[in-house]
Order: C-alpha cells, then structure tokens, then sequence
C-alpha cells in the first residue's frame, strides 16, 4: 500500500526470515520525513526522501548519497530504473501544493542539476503527475495524473515522450491473464 500522506520516522531494512534484526539506515536524531522508499534493481541500494531532499543509500546505511539537495521544494516518489543507473521521482519544483511533474536523474551526488523532465502535465490538462512506476522492460511509464477537479488517474506514456494514455484500472475477470482498458486521448 502506498501512503497518500508522508511517513514519519526513520527507515530500516530487515532480512525476510526469522529472528533478523532491522537495521536502521537513516539514524536520524530528529524523525525524518519518508515516503514510498524503493530498492534499486540489484537489491543493493534504497532511493527514498526526506524532506523533500532525495537520497540513496546501501542497504546496511553505511553510504549515504544526496541525489537532490535543494530544500525549496517538494520531492517524493523514488523509483530507480531497470538498469538501476538512473532514478525517476516527483517534485514540485518550487510550487508546492501547486501541481508536480516526474523527472528522471543519475544516481550521483549532486545529480538533481542535470535532472530532465519526463511529463508535461499541464500541456494534457492536468494539474499534476506523481507516484511514477516503469513497466519491466522499462520503455511505459505510468504514473497517477491529478485533474484541476481534484479527480486522479491512471496514465502511461512512453519513457522517451509521447502523449499520455488514459489508463483505467479496469481488469479482466474472464481470463487469469490480466487486461486494462484504455482511452486513447
């Protein structure tokens, strides 16, 4: 399940069997702001954020690097790509609360600068775009649009541009294999 709203505390990583000890990887003094945190493909590695600067980290919290630094807006939403070079988030670029797109970076200190913008959300009519997710071969991306009504929705688009795809959460019941509908807009 995915938070709609920040979690507070610190995170930790623990081995899937019995009697592991969590290990805690941020070890704040104060609790730390932190959302949807997303292991890099080769298990190694943990994208998350903390207000609002985007990190990663190894797994035993050892190595900390500072993505994005900038504290003037709001990151969220770490997802690394299939070939874990590369993190795609949301931010609000300094307009919070006030509509988000979804950008791609390296995984380097200090990378944020050199960050390209993959959406356009209000070109398509939307207030903003976030909770970004890449399909397993990495060429779709799909990702949660908010109408100016307040009303989200699924779309995709390809991960090099494109136009938007409605997608609706809408699953076949007839078959095992899994089927969305779409709006081709």
């Amino acid at each position: 399940v995915i938070p709609d709203e920040p979690v507070f505390g610190d995170l930790y990583v623990v081995d899937h069997r019995p009697g592991a000890v969590p290990v805690n990887l941020t070890k704040s003094a104060d609790n730390e702001i932190l959302s949807v945190p997303a292991f890099s493909p080769d298990g190694k590695s943990i994208a998350y954020t903390t207000w609002g600067t985007l990190y990663v980290t190894d797994v035993e919290g050892n190595q900390r690097i500072e993505v994005q630094k900038d504290f003037s807006y709001w990151t969220d939403y770490p997802f690394f790509t299939p070939d874990g070079r590369k993190i795609i988030y949301t931010s609000d670029k300094g307009h919070v609360y006030q509509g988000s797109e979804i950008y791609v970076t390296d995984v380097a200190e200090g990378a944020e600068r050199n960050a390209v913008k993959l959406t356009e959300a209000k070109k398509y009519g939307l207030k903003s775009a976030s909770s970004p997710m890449l399909s397993p071969d990495g060429n779709t991306l799909y990702f949660v649009g908010e109408t100016y009504a307040g009303q989200s929705h699924l779309y995709s688009m390809p991960i090099g541009g494109g136009k938007f795809t409605l997608v609706t959460p809408c699953v076949s019941a007839k078959d095992l294999a899994a089927r969305l509908t779409f709006v081709s807009q």
